[in-house]
Formats: C-alpha cells, sequence, structure tokens
C-alpha cells in the first residue's frame, strides 16, 4: 500500500512538472517602462546607459543605429535614460515649448510619461535611429514617441518605423510607416509634449513575425533633436510544439544467401524560409486634446494595456489535456485510499 501510494506521488508530480513546462513554452507578454530594471541589473537614473539591461530577462537588446542599417554593428551606441523634469546636469530629453517645461508632458498627458523614458543621444537628429532587437520571434511590438514637433514648415521632427523579419541571419524589412510630420507648438496638429503611439502586428504582416523595429529619423531637422521613447510593448511568439517523430518499423530480415538491402528512410526537408519584399504603408494621424494619440495601428492592443510580465497562456487543448490528467490522477488516488 505505501508503495502504491509513493508511486502516485510521483506520477502527481511528474504531471505537474509536465504542465509547468507546457505552460512556460507557450507566448510571454512584456512592456518594458523604464521605471525599472530586472533583477540584478541596478537602478534606474538620469543619464545612464541601457543596452542589454533587459536582455537576459526579456530578450530585448537596445542600441542608437547611427547609419540606419539593423545589419551592421560598428556604428551603435548605447542610448540613456532620461529622468522626467529638467536636471542640473547631462542633455535633456525634449522640450515642452507650450508649457515652458524639460521633459514634461502636455496637461491632458500627465501620468503618462512616467519617472524615466529613453532618450536619443546621437550627436546629430539623423544619427538618432533607435533599435530594438529581440532575441525570440514576436507577433506584436509598440512603442511611444514623445514630442513630435517643429520649429518652423522647413524645420520639422518625423520618425520612419521599419518591422524587420531575420532571414539567414540578417534583417530583411516586413513593414513600415512614418509618424505624423511635426508641426510648431502653436499648431492644433502638434505633437509638442505629446505621446505618439504606434503598433505593428504580424496579422498586417503577412503573418510574418517580428525580430526587430527600427525607429528611424526622417525629418528635416539638422540638430537640437527633442525626442523621447517609453512603453516598449512586446508580445512574443508562441512557441511550436515539435510534432512527434514517428518510429521506422522494419521488417526482420530472412535467411538468405542473397544480402538485403536496408530500405532507406527518407529525410524530412527543412521548410524553406520565403523572401519578403518591403511592404510601404503611411498614416498621419491628427492629434487632439482629449484623448492619446495613436500611430500606424495594427488592431493591437496599445501599450498601456500591456500587462507587465504576464504570465503565458497555453491554448485551450492544452489546459484541457492537463486537467483531464490531474483529474484522472486524483480519482485514482481516492480509489487507493477507498480499498
Amino acid at each position: 500500500m505505501r508503495f502504491t501510494h509513493l508511486r502516485i506521488q510521483i506520477a502527481f508530480f511528474i504531471v505537474m512538472s509536465c504542465c509547468f513546462a507546457s505552460i512556460s513554452a507557450y507566448a510571454q507578454t512584456v512592456n518594458v517602462d523604464f521605471e525599472s530594471f530586472p533583477a540584478g541589473k541596478g537602478t534606474p537614473k538620469d543619464d545612464l546607459a541601457v543596452s542589454d539591461q533587459y536582455k537576459n530577462a526579456y530578450g530585448i537588446t537596445l542600441s542608437i543605429d547611427q547609419d540606419k542599417n539593423p545589419n551592421t554593428v560598428k556604428d551603435r551606441i548605447k542610448p540613456s535614460l532620461e529622468q522626467r523634469g529638467k536636471q542640473k546636469k547631462g542633455a535633456q530629453g525634449f522640450f515642452y515649448n507650450k508649457g515652458r517645461l524639460y521633459d514634461t508632458e502636455a496637461a491632458p498627458y500627465q501620468g503618462q510619461l512616467g519617472n524615466f523614458f529613453l532618450k536619443f543621444n546621437a550627436k546629430t537628429p539623423a544619427k538618432s535611429n533607435l533599435l530594438i532587437e529581440l532575441s525570440r520571434p514576436a507577433t506584436t511590438v509598440s512603442g511611444v514617441l514623445w514630442d513630435i514637433d517643429a520649429a518652423n514648415a522647413k524645420t520639422y521632427e518625423q520618425w520612419k518605423l521599419t518591422a524587420y523579419a531575420k532571414v539567414n541571419n540578417a534583417y530583411v524589412p516586413i513593414g513600415t510607416f512614418n509618424s505624423p510630420k511635426g508641426t510648431p507648438f502653436k499648431t492644433a496638429t502638434t505633437y509638442d509634449g505629446k505621446p505618439y503611439a504606434w503598433t505593428f502586428d504580424s496579422s498586417q504582416l503577412g503573418g510574418k513575425s517580428i525580430d526587430a523595429v527600427l525607429i528611424a529619423f526622417a525629418g528635416s531637422k539638422r540638430n537640437g533633436l527633442d525626442a523621447g521613447f517609453d512603453k516598449l510593448g512586446v508580445v512574443f511568439k508562441q512557441a511550436e510544439s515539435a510534432a512527434p517523430v514517428k518510429p521506422q518499423t522494419m521488417a526482420e530480415p530472412t535467411p538468405t544467401n542473397t544480402p538485403t538491402e536496408t530500405p532507406e528512410i527518407e529525410d524530412a526537408s527543412e521548410p524553406t524560409i520565403p523572401t519578403t519584399s518591403d511592404a510601404t504603408q503611411e498614416e498621419t494621424a491628427t492629434p487632439t486634446e482629449s484623448s492619446p494619440e495613436t500611430g500606424q495601428q495594427f488592431s493591437a492592443p496599445q501599450p498601456e494595456e500591456i500587462m507587465p510580465n504576464s504570465p503565458a497562456v497555453p491554448e485551450p487543448g492544452t489546459l484541457l489535456l492537463l486537467s483531464g490528467g490531474l483529474f484522472g490522477l486524483m480519482a485514482m488516488i481516492r480509489r487507493k485510499y477507498r480499498k
């Protein structure tokens, strides 16, 4: 009886282990708001360089790509954090012209900026390009750009956002669009001190997974760029379960003087990765004072809807199978104890 009970306990732990293993293999949603780092990576502070603090825990690497080419690495530098409000030392992130405030959001959006955000710290606007690299494919990538404005009609800020898939160890563009063109702060359409939310979703990219996103400067401003980036949201692609391998059966050889040939086993050919073409989409949004500005929409959740470090969620079929196994095991335990 004791031996049987021990075997039941062992079986129970095996089933539970399989349950947790199955859950961890599924999609994960991550939100990076730069208000904190993963354990062991320190504490955010003004002008702190950011690169791989989120790499091990979240699979996210951030860098300033000065030549706008994600396939080159020598030109890259580290972006840095900027603290809300004016600081005595270091360059500021952006200037809210209407309110005459540094690194502070416009009144209707108070509280959305947070205490820290990422700033573009290259020497010139042309080199201020943020590259977001992911260690595994994602279905959705989103974020918020702050303070897209202009000094005048000829000197404006604008951003070109491009999603990339990795094919043969090289980044290939799979979708792109431009942010609205910045306008002076006195105009009705200005993004002065306001957020511009954007989203890439694989459902609008021909089902292609996203491995990187480049936010490249596309405006006419030649110096004095002021901008901020915040609320990076990533929904990683659900891990695909490996299909079980069907064992090959071979007939026993019959005694004969003629040697028999071993049947050939056909190798399963690996699927070829289709080449991708650039998909160009452009959209200009008009901001309003009553609601947050929204960029290119790909039917994906807005950054504020992405919960930080949400647990992975398995498919309903997997839950049903695991639940059935657990209920069956519990029933067996009850029958054993009744005896």
